[in-house]
């Protein structure tokens, strides 16, 4: 549905005006770069104003927020021809590369809901130690891998700073 609703907003790629060719290139596209498409999609369609429900973590009275979508920061990658990335982990080198929808619909057809952090893991995940990763590989690596893992996919990717301040009216 997603590479569905992007392809038919998008009137051209560089070139490319075919819609066909549109829709077979859409999949290949960098998760952060699909993320920025449908923020742009949303903004046209509904304008910057999104409100939501916020519960505060102190006193869990639940708030409407406004997030103003113009003001989101794009995070561009270090470098956007980089397509392979490697990091020694604790037990071996492990190989990643930046996600595309490709990878998304992979994983989406995975989640069950309930280790959606592991799963995220995989989609990106190439090799450890020289052999292709799986899910119990990922589930075996210890929290500090983990972390390490996930904050060099918040440096290397790009896409669209969602973080966002919010106060409590409580």
């Amino acid at each position: 549905k997603m590479n569905a609703l992007i392809s038919s907003c998008i009137e051209r790629v560089g070139d490319i005006t075919d819609r066909g060719k549109i829709a077979a290139l859409v999949p290949n596209l960098l998760l952060g770069d699909r993320m920025f498409l449908l923020f742009a999609i949303r903004r046209v369609s509904f304008g910057d104003e999104y409100l939501l429900n916020e519960a505060c973590p102190e006193c869990n009275e639940k708030t409407l927020c406004k997030v103003d979508l113009s003001q989101l920061k794009n995070k561009n990658m270090p470098d956007p021809m980089q397509r392979l990335y490697e990091v020694q982990l604790s037990n071996g080198v492990f190989t990643f590369h930046p996600p595309t929808g490709h990878d998304e619909a992979r994983i989406s057809a995975l989640s069950n809901g309930m280790d959606d952090i592991s799963l995220a893991i995989l989609m990106r995940s190439n090799t450890y130690q020289g052999l292709p990763v799986n899910l119990p590989m990922i589930k075996s690596l210890s929290v500090r891998d983990r972390n390490k893992l996930r904050s060099l996919f918040d440096e290397v990717e790009g896409g669209v700073d969602t973080e966002v301040d919010f106060t409590c009216d409580a």
